[in-house]
C-alpha cells in the first residue's frame, strides 16, 4: 500500500508492528480526546497520524508524548516526533 493513502488502522498496526510506542500512544490519546487524526507525510522525513486544529493547547493537553507543530495560516498540524 503507498504510504501517501495510509488508513488510520493500517497506521496503527504498522507503528504497533515497529515497536513505535509513542506514535501508539498519541493516537489512542487523540482517539480518547475526540479529536480527527488524518495520515500526514512531511516529504521524506516524516509520515504518521497528525491532528489539524485552531489551538494548539487542545491536542498538547491531551497527551504526554513528546509532538511537533506547524503553522499553517490559522491553524497548526500536531504530530509526534515519532513517525513511520
Amino acid at each position: 500500500m503507498s504510504n501517501s493513502k495510509m488508513k488510520l488502522n493500517d497506521v496503527y498496526a504498522t507503528a504497533k508492528r515497529q515497536d513505535k510506542r509513542q506514535l501508539c500512544r498519541f493516537m489512542r490519546d487523540m482517539k480518547r480526546a475526540g479529536l480527527k487524526q488524518r495520515f500526514f507525510h512531511g516529504g521524506s522525513s516524516w509520515s504518521g497520524p497528525a491532528v489539524v486544529c485552531e489551538n494548539l493547547d487542545e491536542v498538547l493537553s491531551e497527551t504526554d508524548v513528546p509532538c511537533q507543530s506547524v503553522q499553517k495560516g490559522l491553524r497548526y498540524l500536531v504530530h509526534p516526533k515519532q513517525g513511520l
